[in-house]
């Protein structure tokens, strides 16, 4: 028995949960995409507050954050005509939920026009284990290695994105017909893509601690792709516990701060104290 391939591709959406969710914070509402990634980046950026000290020559680099972002694109294929006109369903919803919702007008000022903002449009994202909030119990963690050839899989329970999604704030949405594959037209002024073109910045709003403990252990089982690694939390012997790497530079840095306080520079008839505070 042929079986059709719309509903082969639900089946196995289904079944191995590929699907894109969305979870909107403010009112619960979420939507799922079945849809074939075309690319997906994760980006972890550092942010180090750069200070020009006098005497030495680099800048003094302190450290503030570490930000994560996603940007994923995929398309959406419809395989019948009613499947086009629920493909654009669901990118109607998901333009809904780039919004935030709002106080009624005349609770707040009795009849009045000004609008106050209830809740910002937060969301979850969940995308298999790309993207997934790895502290949630039916994320944390699908894979355990040992060593390159001793490494055992868990079967974990399926995870909505309002379970296990990564909580964030969508930056970038854009949506694009794809005219070469053509359009469905069932009613006089409607044109329903058979393609959908998707793409979003996702900028990751961190829920959970992260970084290493004391004893070089990460916080955070799992972060960020459902993986562990019990070697990983064996601790370097040069470093001595309770004292990070950076809090050695750092006293380093401070010992020569503290010393080139007391340099003069001499010229133009006297000297110029140079104060390192």
């Amino acid at each position: 028995m042929t079986v059709p391939y719309a509903n082969y591709l639900k089946n196995l959406f289904t079944k191995k949960q590929l699907w894109i969710e969305f979870y909107h914070i403010p009112t619960g509402q979420s939507v799922k995409f079945r849809g074939s990634v075309t690319s997906f980046n994760d980006s972890f950026s550092q942010n180090w507050n750069s200070e020009e000290v006098y005497g030495r020559m680099d800048p003094v680099q302190t450290y503030q954050s570490t930000n994560r972002s996603i940007a994923i694109a995929w398309d959406v294929i419809a395989a019948s005509c009613e499947e086009a006109g629920y493909n654009l369903q669901l990118v109607s919803q998901f333009a809904r939920m780039q919004y935030p919702t709002y106080l009624d007008a005349d609770v707040r000022t009795k009849g009045g026009n000004a609008l106050a903002i209830a809740s910002p449009p937060l969301m979850r994202m969940r995308f298999i284990n790309w993207a997934q909030d790895t502290s949630a119990a039916s994320a944390n963690p699908q894979l355990e290695v040992a060593d390159a050839d001793d490494y055992k899989f868990k079967e974990m329970p399926p995870g909505s994105a309002a379970e296990s999604g990564l909580v964030g704030v969508c930056s970038g949405f854009t949506y694009s017909p794809d005219f070469g594959s053509g359009f469905v037209d069932p009613l006089t002024g409607q044109l329903y893509p058979k393609r959908l073109e998707i793409s979003i910045d996702f900028a990751v709003v961190h829920t959970t601690a992260l970084g290493y403990n004391e004893q070089g252990v990460f916080r955070g089982k799992g972060f960020p792709y459902g993986t562990w690694s019990a070697k990983a939390a064996a601790v370097d012997p040069a470093v001595k516990k309770g004292q990070s790497v950076q809090g050695q530079a750092t006293s380093e840095i401070a010992r020569d701060v503290s010393n080139a306080g007391a340099a003069t520079v001499s010229g133009g008839g006297g000297d110029l104290a140079h104060s390192m505070n």
